[in-house]
């Protein structure tokens, strides 16, 4: 009787092993499956659909739900999908840890989505704040609505048209074709976020604050620190950011994933440690509530979003207006009083 028992046992333990090999390589399978729709096929969706089969076996490999996790995510990096993208592949770093080669990929990939929101870097008080929502797509869009007509190529049209010559025999337009060509137009289309909020109204050099994440265009970054180095001399870095200082009107802060320039310094530092997470202090994101409704998802999916604080843009618009009467009328008075003297003076002689 111990021995039958003993058998059944045995039988009962190769019959599950037998199961889990046969799982497992189920899910291989339906990995290879998923591949074929995703590389072969090009049916993300039928893709995503199977990925997520494996994903919901409870009995799946973790290796294999990992993989499936990592497809799945790049499904909905290829559809342009990217908060699904981003969901998913947060998913797998912080529940497959142990999957280091597929995290190893993941890391970066989930770097680049997190946060590129400009508001996210402007202080609660911004009274104006004007966004182009993912640039890049916006150029892409344009591109696709002017495929088949005779602007297809609008920088070959304006290298095309004539204008004065200049040095070399090239016109202005030539010149512009020639830094503007399709392929800085693909550069474009790398851009991230792009945003200008201004803090405060003066008549010279008001407070104010541009973000651009030109996201993995290089060409487009070096043009934009070559151009900021003309005219821009080398600063103290902050946070470990390189920075420039441009005429004592505006400091520039950098690094491979943002540009961020800001009048006054102070206000260029408190940029850096929202960026940095050194600091988690109120932004115009988070604590103004009126502006808050305004999704970030809806500000990137917009050509162009324009937000104004009419109460407090007004009052100050009001107040430097009145602060500009009353020095005009100040300095009519004082020439009044000097022109009064003066009289004086010739009538004396």
């Amino acid at each position: 009787m111990k021995r039958l028992k003993s058998i059944i046992f045995i039988l009962l333990l190769a019959i599950g092993l037998f199961s889990t090999v046969a799982l497992a390589k189920s899910a291989g399978v339906m990995l290879q499956e998923g591949l074929y729709a995703e590389e072969i096929e090009g049916d993300l969706d039928a893709a995503i659909k199977i990925y997520q089969q494996i994903i919901a076996d409870p009995s799946a490999n973790r290796s294999h739900v990992a993989q499936a996790l990592y497809r799945q995510g790049m499904c909905y990096m290829k559809k342009k999908d990217e908060q699904q993208a981003k969901a998913v592949f947060q998913k797998l770093v912080q529940q497959y840890g142990d999957q280091t080669n597929i995290i190893e990929k993941v890391k970066p990939l989930l770097e680049d989505l997190m946060n590129h929101d400009p508001a996210t870097l402007m202080p609660p008080d911004t009274l104006a704040y004007i966004e182009l929502g993912n640039p890049g797509r916006q150029v892409e869009t344009i591109l696709q609505m002017l495929k088949g007509t005779p602007f297809e190529n609008p920088l070959a049209a304006i290298g095309a048209g004539k204008g004065p010559v200049g040095t070399g025999g090239r016109s202005p337009a030539d010149i512009m074709a020639a830094l503007l060509n399709p392929s800085m137009m693909a550069e474009f289309k790398k851009i991230r976020g792009m945003a200008i909020g201004v803090t405060a109204i003066r008549q010279n050099n008001p407070p104010s604050i541009a973000v651009l994440y030109p996201g993995k265009s290089d060409a487009l970054r070096g043009l934009i620190l070559a151009g900021l180095g003309m005219v821009g001399t080398p600063g103290e870095p902050i946070e470990g950011m390189q920075t420039l200082t441009i005429a004592d009107s505006a400091s520039v802060a950098y690094d491979d994933k943002v540009i961020i320039i800001a009048q006054p310094l102070e206000r260029l530092n408190w940029c850096v440690k929202q960026y940095k997470g050194i600091t988690n202090e109120p932004t115009l994101a988070s604590e103004n509530k009126v502006f808050a409704k305004i999704r970030k998802e809806d500000r990137q999916a917009n050509a162009i979003t324009v937000w104004v604080d009419g109460a407090r843009t007004y009052s100050a618009v009001s107040g430097m207006l009145e602060q500009m009467g009353q020095a005009e009328a100040s300095g009519h008075r004082s020439r009044y009083r000097h022109q009064l003297q003066r009289q004086s003076q010739l009538s004396a002689v």
